[in-house]
């Protein structure tokens, strides 16, 4: 089984917020930094990328759980092909494990971009995860770290919207 990494304590979280939608989407800090040390910052690392597992409660979204990259994975410096095998045990892992409180929230991956943009193939792929996923989710979101930023886009059905991002000191309980 990948290696999905995990969060049981208090942690500083950087808190990613879009006010006209009312959505917020929390990170660890931790899991921020596993994310960016698959940054795409030589011209010799290829794209890396996971899953993203987490909470849902009235609009606030927490990611709680991330997969890693693992060997079955397919990439190239512009693209990865995530063995779908893979996810699809993990997304059943964390349902069955979590009876339920352990939501797929979407994916992640990075861009060889100093402030990533989302691609239409990224945009594709979230339209995807929402019609494929077995459990409905009422959005998904995919997270894309940049050589110098991280950035969240989320879709409901209707449209993709990029997140704005701020840092917050809070502490989020587990």
């Amino acid at each position: 089984m990948p290696h999905i990494s995990e969060i049981d304590t208090y942690l500083h979280n950087i808190h990613i917020n879009f006010s006209n939608l009312n959505i917020h989407f929390q990170i660890p800090k931790l899991f921020q930094s596993i994310l960016s040390s698959y940054k795409q910052d030589r011209i010799d690392k290829l794209e890396q990328g996971g899953l993203l597992f987490g909470a849902h409660e009235e609009n606030t979204y927490s990611v709680k759980r991330i997969s890693e990259p693992n060997s079955f994975d397919k990439s190239t410096r512009f693209t990865i092909d995530r063995n779908k095998e893979i996810d699809n045990l993990l997304i059943k892992h964390e349902e069955r494990n979590s009876a339920g409180t352990i939501l797929y929230l979407g994916e992640w991956h990075t861009h060889p971009q100093d402030i990533p943009r989302i691609s239409r193939q990224d945009q594709t792929m979230m339209k995807l995860m929402l019609k494929l996923s077995p459990l409905n989710p009422p959005r998904v979101f995919l997270a894309i770290q940049g050589t110098h930023e991280l950035g969240v886009w989320t879709y409901d059905g209707k449209e993709i919207t990029k997140l704005e991002w701020y840092r917050s000191t809070s502490r989020l309980s587990p």
